[in-house]
């Protein structure tokens, strides 16, 4: 009997242990209400754009996260940009990417500086600014 209850504890250990590891570092969760990104200290990216290299292939692609966390997909953003079925931005259908590894460049006129510190579209803010300063 003692022998078991030792078992039962080192099996408690090393689960707990193993979890610990498995909940560290970044990466997509999926749960019953989608798709979000974890970041390496357990919070998750909400309310903006975000480049991610999620399969760490060298090629990020770009994702808008909801102020809830969750990644939209197959659609329009609130700032007007068009997503797919995977949530990826695209263009005229075709998906939006920036190298991770080597020289920063972007694909298909996608600058870095189009977007503020807070991963805002600039012409899109550009545009509601526009638009609230024509209703004053």
């Amino acid at each position: 009997m003692k022998g078991r209850k030792a078992f039962i504890a080192v099996t408690a250990i090393m689960i707990t242990f193993g979890m610990s590891f498995s909940a560290s570092g970044a990466g997509w969760q999926k749960d019953e209400t989608g798709w979000s990104w974890q970041k390496e200290d357990g919070s998750r990216i909400s309310g903006q754009w975000e480049w991610l290299d999620g399969n760490e292939d060298g090629i990020a692609e770009c994702y808008y996260f909801d102020q809830t966390g969750y990644m939209q997909s197959e659609g329009t953003t609130p700032d007007g940009y068009m997503v797919n079925a995977e949530g990826a931005w695209i263009v005229e259908g075709v998906v939006q990417t920036k190298t991770t590894k080597g020289p920063e460049t972007n694909s298909v006129n996608v600058e870095e500086d189009d977007y503020n510190e807070w991963g805002l579209s600039k012409t899109a803010l550009a545009i509601l600014n526009n638009n609230f300063s024509e209703s004053q």
